[in-house]
């Protein structure tokens, strides 16, 4: 049987005002300086005030030995920051960068990118990001000591109207790195939830293959990829409690065949709610633990 994690942070509504915070400021220079754990972040590049990056899935992994980190980030410009994404390298757990970039342009600061635990020394990272209207994905073809980029590939859509994908995700399977699926929100078009699947390592795809229907006051949300061809998606959607009392509220739903087709949408359950009870998909994400 597989076990899966869905996690939130949940929010109860308080009479003072809820605010959210933007990304500090750093300098336009990379900042080379020891590994530590002072609490203090190593610099990869400056932003300008009010930048944000959007993105359900991951923007930042570790390898399994802690070596190389790739970070994944919207190029710094001000004041239109939807101008590409860049990624950045390092080979010495943080203490020195390199940056590559930018790739894309249009919305793509709606981003996210997974690859294996080795990476460091097999390669193999996919990175995906939102051009408006179409959805790219980019494979690092060697190690982030080398790093070698693949041409973005845009994956196929025959919706109509244009689908618009939002926040988009990618999860490779980590009993074989050939295996993708991508995910993304037709949020401006007819809402629905819809993903791609990748058999030879993310050079061809499916077409867009319907997952689910979610409100345009919901969000979507985080994929999962786990062995056997199970793959896991968690998202937000109104709840209806106490006959009348509505909320949004964490689902899920699951695939058993690698994408291809998926399960009921399933509420979360045992989670404590009540009329005031609030979640956000910054603070949401899902695991297939084995």
């Amino acid at each position: 049987m597989k076990r899966y994690a869905v996690g939130a942070l949940l929010l109860a509504l308080a009479a003072t005002p809820f605010a959210r915070g933007n990304a500090d400021v750093g300098t336009d220079n990379v900042i080379a300086g020891p590994y530590h754990l002072s609490g203090e972040g190593v610099v990869i590049e400056g932003i300008s005030p009010g930048f944000r990056i959007r993105t359900p899935g991951s923007n930042i992994l570790v390898c399994e030995h802690g070596t190389d980190v790739a970070a994944l980030y919207g190029v710094p410009l001000y004041p239109n920051n939807m101008t590409g994404l860049k990624i950045a390298y390092s080979i010495n757990a943080g203490a020195v960068w390199s940056r590559y970039g930018p790739f894309g342009a249009g919305q793509s600061m709606q981003c996210a990118m997974d690859g294996p635990p080795n990476f460091c020394q097999t390669g193999g990272l996919a990175f995906i990001w939102s051009d408006g209207s179409s959805l790219n994905v980019m494979l690092e073809e060697n190690t982030p000591s080398a790093p070698s980029f693949s041409v973005p590939l845009v994956l196929p859509n025959s919706q109509s109207p244009v689908m618009y994908p939002r926040n988009p995700d990618i999860a490779m399977a980590p009993d074989d790195i050939t295996n993708f699926v991508a995910t993304a929100w037709s949020v401006f078009g007819n809402q629905w939830v819809y993903c791609w699947v990748s058999n030879d390592g993310g050079y061809t795809w499916t077409d867009t293959i319907p997952m689910a229907f979610i409100a345009s006051d919901g969000a979507s949300g985080c994929l999962s990829r786990g062995t056997d061809d199970h793959v896991l998606y968690a998202y937000l959607d109104y709840y209806t409690f106490a006959a009348t009392d509505s909320v949004i509220y964490p689902y899920y739903i699951e695939s058993t065949d690698g994408g291809y087709t998926w399960g009921p949408e399933t509420p979360v359950p045992d989670v404590p709610i009540n009329a005031n009870s609030m979640f956000w998909w910054s603070e949401f994400d899902c695991l297939v633990i084995n």
